[in-house]
């Protein structure tokens, strides 16, 4: 079975958002371990703490790991072949902005592009050319965490995977 680690982020300003993704992991029957980040400057996961794990949750609703200084723990971890998934609204914003993580513009190939303050009823679409197509997102919507004020707009970089073949 894959091991699966989920990070919370958002516990160290009071803003924690994993309550989804556990419940989803727990729906799915698929064992986690949680790192909760309680204080960003002692308690931010290592490549040897990563290591281990075959995929990684990362919930950063306000923050980011270049933030916190693991934008290279993540660069070295996705080096290895893992698999991420990250979320969080102003991720985009600060570690693809001017100083740009090697993380995210090289290993995810995003592109920074902007940021959106969020208009009520904003849907987001995914692109007809990416795996996302046909994807629909409506957000401060329904079951949504309702926290979405600060938007980032990105991009997939050049010579990013966007087929769906």
């Amino acid at each position: 079975a894959r091991r699966i680690l989920l990070v919370d982020s958002g516990q160290w300003y009071y803003d924690s958002q994993t309550a989804p993704y556990r419940a989803a992991l727990q729906d799915l029957n698929l064992a986690y371990d949680q790192w909760p980040i309680y204080n960003p400057i002692h308690e931010v996961p290592t490549l040897d703490d990563l290591r281990p794990y075959d995929a990684v949750l990362w919930s950063a609703p306000k923050d980011s790991p270049g933030l916190i200084n693991a934008g290279t723990v993540i660069s070295h971890y996705l080096g290895l072949g893992k698999d991420l998934f990250i979320s969080g609204q102003n991720v985009g914003g600060f570690d693809g902005g001017s100083l740009a993580e090697a993380w995210w513009s090289t290993a995810m190939r995003g592109q920074y592009l902007d940021q959106l303050l969020p208009e009520p009823g904003l849907t987001i679409t995914g692109r007809g050319d990416s795996i996302f197509s046909g994807l629909t997102l409506n957000l401060n919507s329904g079951d949504a965490a309702h926290n979405q004020d600060s938007l980032d707009v990105v991009a997939p970089g050049i010579n990013s995977f966007t087929s769906t073949s």
